[in-house]
């Protein structure tokens, strides 16, 4: 009660999903971040690729060099000698085709990419991969790149199959590591 009483804000909003949402839609994307609890918690900017801008990575790697013109967010990290270990790396929205019960519509996660040469060596991994005109993020189960040309992705949902992707369809590929805004759990 006296939490609600210094905010300002009713009991009830305070130990709700309501008044959570309330301050996310006030947010500005800019002003996004993850909150890391330690004293000595870095901030670091990363690119923000929210669901409707996803499609910029059909334009594969060399769309890199623009995401210095998207939103950005920061990201709180415990040390500055980690700074380097998020080179290169973008944060994402997830879409509803994407790999529920796992992640959700509107989760964030933390990816980095996957230089072309090594897209042979993705294997169990939850991938971001641009193709055609399309982006998903699913799990690599099968790779199949180097024999059959084909990388095949797996939802976390059991009934929701697979997708078979042809190597000349894929235009970039992203491996996912971390949830952004929840413990540092690696995937």
């Amino acid at each position: 009660m006296k939490l609600a009483d210094a905010l300002g804000i009713n009991l009830n909003d305070l130990v709700s999903d309501t008044y959570q949402q309330k301050i996310k839609e006030q947010q500005d994307p800019k002003e996004l971040r993850a909150l890391d609890s330690s004293p000595a918690a870095v901030a670091i900017d990363l690119p923000f690729i929210p669901l409707s801008s996803r499609n910029a990575l059909t334009e594969g790697h060399k769309a890199v060099a623009g995401f210095d013109s998207l939103d950005r967010i920061l990201l709180y990290i415990s040390n500055e000698a980690q700074i380097t270990d998020y080179e290169n790396a973008v944060v994402l929205e997830v879409g509803e085709d994407n790999m529920e019960p796992l992640l959700h519509s509107g989760d964030k996660v933390i990816a980095w990419p996957v230089p072309e040469s090594e897209w042979e060596q993705v294997y169990n991994k939850v991938c971001v991969v641009a193709y055609k005109e399309e982006v998903t993020i699913k799990a690599v189960r099968e790779n199949e790149l180097p024999t059959k040309g084909l990388l095949t992705l797996y939802a976390q949902n059991t009934t929701a199959g697979f997708l078979s992707v042809q190597r000349q369809q894929i235009k970039a590929l992203w491996k996912v590591e971390e949830f952004f805004e929840r413990p540092k759990i690696r995937l």
